[in-house]
């Protein structure tokens, strides 16, 4: 055969091995075996519709199948066997999903296809044509360092994109990566994945390759993160480096004698040297926390620190703040002005000296007014400092120097104006008369390329980077945020509110899925149980769910909308829940006017919660066919992921005098403390903080939306929308106002249709 090499006549290598020859899904062809491991055979196979030879992974796991010699069919042992065999299938299947959403992605192996056949499963994979980085190292042994860089460069960019998607591969290892050309390689093999947090996600082949397996891998109860793929890479990189494999990561816990590259000779600059064994520091927290930080410093973006040196900054940052807290319980700031200002000596944001002067700041809504004008009374200029911080001191000090004049661009605007498309249209009439605010906020600005802005590339951004593990999902920022001109402060999310409510007169029964269990709740399981469901969809968030559904339509980078087919179906689908929805209305306050609910749940963010507690207070209702006793929030899910929205993001402008693009950044550094961000947790129609510990103390006040804590701090997988909020809020509403009569499939494509082609004209503009 000329895509296997296998002579016709000669029997399999080994007698449970499907025979050549056999067909599969009535088009794919068995060749030869190529490799055998504890749950699957991979074949060399030839697809006879497209014409191309392909890899085909069986599951086949030892212990719990059987097969006679020349069969196909897979035979299950007696017993608790046949009950793992179903677990692992399920599971096997799990992993297939999970590596088709990485598509046609040049440095991970493509999934074609897969399905049930033969009483198993198979996954159809593309046929790597290359070299094992295995084989490589055997036969090249050390390499030169540039090559070695390069290599590893490719390997970080594809574990980037795996820990996109919230998956621990927990496998990295030379003889699982391709190197398919000079600037290619493949990384394959997701067998021992941790795909999700799921039971089934979590159900994976434990696999120990000595000098690249973590030493947490080694424990069956052990918290494995990203932290644990980033050893492997370290482990990588440094074979190729020096050519040595490390000694295993469990010996280095008894006693580390693992030389570094540098101490082996290697010429590499010391950068490097510290950020190759800082990737393998034995104790997990030790180590680059996210592969991008690993990346930065590989490059001399970010400087590393060998793992014992870490080690004696910690037990000394960790004693430091024992005692600064016996300081800072006076003022509710101190804590802050201390912790980002002593250890952040090179950075503007905090080596600055002010000058007397003003800044103007531009926010939507009297809630972000009033929030942000706390923020500036109570830690900017902060009253309460304690005589003995003179760091804080000094910060407040400068800090008073500037007067913060909160502006919001929605005041006095006539009833039933739009105020969030109000901020662009505000910037361009000041661009036009040269009165730009020093610093506003972007969520609903589409384009931002029209305004000049300053980059917090090495201000701002550079302080966080080593606090990063303080705050939640920053550490994507570079990639939804790529020139680095806004600053999220908040995160939101999607949810399901369901209502209890109260009042037989009105035949509108309680939402069914008030006794749904746990933290979150699918889009396929409110399809599967929407009897008695009627659900309404904010026009705001109709494109944010279709989305959430299937995130092929929308550049998350760039935050532009590229419709669909399965965008305008999950669209169709949406709406036809919100006609349902608003024919019925559950409640007037005591003017008459509706607070916007209808059915019995609702799809929305936050800020819904704003309407919802006013519903439920008894002296508001004296309209009412239904009145509102109680909800329930899950967290709104599809494909196992949740949805993230950065919000509340500041922008700088860079025509500002430098003293005010100074205060500005001080201004930002402050909003982002974790004690300026408490002003977050009384107000629905702000986002969730961003700080971390911030975070967790918020649902205290908001223990409704518990569901969402838990899912965060679970690390749950996540879709990430940076740019594009204000692209896909215009986008819903410019859909609900296109139609004209019946509102179909048809004139919902018709409508997308049209906004491709606008967008297109618009690009070649």
């Amino acid at each position: 055969c000329p895509y296997c090499g296998y002579a016709e006549g000669t029997p399999p290598e080994h007698p449970q091995y499907l025979t050549p020859g056999t067909i599969l899904a009535n088009h794919f062809i068995v060749g030869t075996a190529i490799d055998m491991g504890g749950f699957g055979i991979t074949y060399r196979c030839y697809d006879t519709t497209l014409g191309i030879a392909v890899a085909v992974k069986e599951f086949f796991p030892a212990g719990l199948v059987n097969r006679a010699p020349g069969e196909s069919v897979v035979g299950l042992l007696s017993g608790d066997k046949q009950q793992q065999y179903r677990v692992e299938l399920k599971r096997f299947l799990m992993e297939a999903q999970s590596i088709a959403q990485f598509g046609k992605a040049k440095d991970i192996v493509n999934v074609y296809d897969f399905f049930e056949e033969n009483n198993t499963a198979y996954i159809i994979m593309e046929y790597i044509d290359g070299v094992l980085l295995k084989d490589y190292l055997e036969k090249q042994g050390r390499m030169q360092p540039q090559v070695a860089l390069h290599i590893i460069d490719l390997i970080i960019s594809a574990v980037k994109k795996i820990h996109s998607k919230g998956i621990i591969h927990r496998d990295i290892s030379p003889d699982n990566i391709f190197i398919s050309s000079e600037d290619a390689i493949k990384v394959f093999d997701f067998g021992a994945a941790q795909l999700n947090d799921s039971a089934e996600g979590k159900n994976c082949e434990k696999v120990i390759k000595v000098g690249y397996s973590a030493p947490e891998q080694y424990r069956d109860k052990s918290n494995q993160g990203f932290y644990t793929d980033i050893y492997s890479v370290g482990a990588i990189l440094y074979q190729m480096l020096t050519g040595i494999k490390p000694m295993e990561s469990t010996e280095r816990e008894h006693k580390d004698t693992l030389k570094s590259p540098l101490q082996l000779g290697i010429k590499i600059e010391p950068n490097i040297d510290r950020a190759i064994m800082e990737a393998m520091a034995v104790q997990p927290e030790l180590r680059f926390q996210n592969i991008q930080q690993f990346e930065d410093a590989l490059h001399s973006k970010r400087i590393a620190e060998y793992p014992n040196v870490k080690l004696k900054k910690k037990k000394h940052r960790r004693n430091w703040i024992i005692g600064a807290v016996a300081t800072a319980v006076l003022a509710l700031g101190v804590g802050f002005g201390l912790m980002n200002t002593v250890f952040k000596t090179e950075n503007p944001v905090f080596d600055s000296k002010l000058s007397e002067g003003k800044i103007e700041v531009w926010v939507e809504n009297q809630t972000q007014k009033t929030i942000l004008e706390n923020i500036v009374n109570g830690n900017f200029h902060q009253k309460d400092v304690k005589s003995g911080d003179s760091v804080t001191s000094d910060w407040v000090k400068e800090n008073k120097k500037i007067e913060v004049d909160v502006v919001d661009v929605s005041e006095g605007a006539p009833e039933g104006t739009d105020t969030e498309s109000l901020m662009e249209t505000k910037l361009d009439e000041a661009q036009k008369a040269g009165t730009m605010p020093d610093m506003f906020l972007t969520d609903n600005v589409e384009d931002l390329s029209k305004y000049d802005l300053m980059s917090y590339e090495d201000n701002v951004y550079r302080a966080l980077e080593d606090k990063m593990d303080e705050y939640l999902y920053l550490t994507d920022y570079k990639d939804y945020y790529k020139n680095m001109k806004e600053m999220p402060t908040g995160i939101d999310s999607l949810f399901l509110y369901s209502y209890d409510l109260d009042g037989m007169s009105f035949k509108l029964p309680d939402s069914p899925y008030l006794s749904v269990k746990g933290p979150s709740i699918s889009i396929d399981e409110i399809k599967k149980n929407s009897n008695d469901a009627h659900i309404m969809v904010p026009t705001e968030i109709l494109a944010s769910v279709a989305v959430l559904q299937d995130d092929a339509c929308f550049d998350a980078k760039d935050g532009t909308i590229q419709p669909d087919d399965a965008m305008v179906s999950n669209l169709y689908q949406l709406i036809t829940w919100k006609d349902d929805a608003q024919g019925k209305k559950i409640m007037k306050n005591s003017s008459g006017v509706d607070f916007g609910l209808c059915g019995n749940n609702v799809l929305a963010n936050r800020s819904i919660r704003t309407a919802l507690e006013k519903a439920k207070q008894p002296g508001d209702v004296t309209i009412s066919q239904r009145k509102l006793q109680d909800y329930t929030v899950h967290v709104l899910t599809a494909n196992d992921r949740m949805l993230i929205q950065y919000k509340n993001a500041y922008a700088i402008c860079a025509d500002s005098s430098s003293n005010e693009k100074n205060a500005c950044m001080r201004l930002l550094w402050t909003i982002l403390g974790d004690v300026a961000q408490r002003n977050y947790f009384g107000e629905n129609d702000a986002p969730f903080p961003i700080n971390e510990k911030a975070f967790e103390q918020c649902f205290s006040y908001n223990s409704p939306l518990t569901p969402f804590k838990k899912m965060v701090m679970g690390k749950k997988p996540c879709i990430i929308i940076g740019r594009g909020n204000r692209a896909l809020r215009s986008f819903g509403a410019d859909l609900e106002n296109s139609f004209q009569g019946v509102k179909s499939q048809e004139a919902i494509k018709a409508f997308c249709q049209e906004y491709s082609s606008k967008k297109q004209k618009e690009e070649q503009k």
